[in-house]
């Protein structure tokens, strides 16, 4: 699945709307975004903003490290440092990754304090 990191986002995100047997103008409604972009989104035509792309994970209940783990393992790497080569982008990338890991752990934890 190599190739860009729009087209290789646009898989992860056709492939989990598929399997939640959803069609692109329901995704379009759950998630607020036109349906002409999700369509362009899932064939990689269509670069996304961070709000757009967490629009999209939350519509389709996915959890943004596991996303982000994900394309970093299928993208080349030299497009991921691009990228991400600002010092800004990097900082707050990090600082969602540590939250969002946080709030993982913490699901886990009650999770198993219920057991």
């Amino acid at each position: 699945m190599e190739g860009n990191i729009y087209n290789n986002f646009g898989s992860l995100i056709r492939d989990r709307r598929k399997s939640l047997k959803m069609n692109q103008s329901e995704l379009a409604k759950k998630s607020s975004i036109n349906r002409v972009t999700i369509a362009r989104i899932e064939n990689g035509e269509q670069k996304i903003f961070l709000d757009t792309t967490l629009k999209l994970i939350k519509a389709l209940d996915l959890d943004l490290v596991d996303v982000i783990e994900k394309l970093m393992s299928i993208s080349p790497e030299k497009e991921i440092e691009d990228k991400f080569k600002s010092s800004e982008t990097q900082d707050l990338m990090m600082k969602i990754l540590k939250l969002e890991r946080e709030k993982k752990d913490k699901a886990k934890q009650g999770g198993l304090d219920a057991e």
